[in-house]
């Protein structure tokens, strides 16, 4: 028996007893959920709500800006680093207004071209500036060893 046939039935009933008829369109609503109509005025809430997260990052080594768009749910995280500080935010509650965060970049996609454009003088400075960075971080760790035994 399909649906066209319990339809046909239905419509049979209906012309023979429309009492019983009634009483079984009220069961079978009830069994089946079928909404009612819904009031214009009524707001429905989303399925999930968002938190517009908008990151702009910085690179340190071009200077190059690009922003970032993320739509966050409850209970999400995002970390980022600003000025040599790891921060995280968690969503707690869903705002309206996008939260602005600046972030740094060590590295980006403009950086190659960056790089292809200095001149000679001023790239041996900055490797060697990044030597002596390095050097320095070497070091530090050395210390830290020799402290710990």
């Amino acid at each position: 028996m399909g649906i066209g046939d319990f339809k046909d039935l239905l419509e049979g009933l209906k012309e023979r007893d429309p009492a019983l008829y009634k009483q079984m369109i009220s069961k079978l609503k009830k069994t089946m959920h079928v909404p009612r109509t819904m009031n214009h005025e009524a707001k429905q809430s989303p399925v999930k709500a968002y938190t517009i997260l908008v990151r702009k990052y910085t690179c340190r080594h071009c200077g190059y800006v690009w922003t970032v768009t993320t739509q966050m749910g409850k209970g999400d995280t995002a970390s980022w680093t600003k000025g040599g500080e790891c921060k995280q935010i968690i969503v707690v509650k869903v705002k309206e207004e996008p939260l602005h965060i600046e972030a740094d970049a060590m590295y980006c996609m403009n950086c190659p071209t960056f790089v292809r454009a200095l001149d000679r003088e001023v790239l041996e400075q900055k490797y060697m500036e990044v030597l002596r960075k390095t050097a320095f971080t070497r070091m530090q760790e050395m210390v830290r060893k020799v402290v710990r035994l």
